[in-house]
């Protein structure tokens, strides 16, 4: 039953990663400057922080050139 309960506290606080570019403007302009040089966004990640702030890594990568390029933000505040 734990188990259970754990996957539905997973799934009600997932994020897009879409709503973590946008809440940063460092992170925006990173991810408008790379996809018109023809990178694709291809994962990311949040870390807490002790005061309720996350530090978010995004990490996109361009298939044709073989290049992967990671971008991270410290003091990301989310609002639901």
């Amino acid at each position: 039953m734990k188990s259970r309960q754990r996957r539905a506290t997973r799934r009600a606080n997932e994020i897009s990663i879409d709503q973590v570019i946008a809440a940063s403007r460092q992170l925006t302009q990173m991810d408008e400057s790379l996809k018109a040089q023809g990178y694709t966004c291809a994962s990311g990640r949040l870390y807490p922080c002790r005061d309720g702030s996350y530090t978010a890594r995004v990490v996109w990568r361009n298939r044709s050139a073989g290049m992967t390029f990671a971008g991270s933000v410290q003091g990301l505040v989310l609002r639901p």
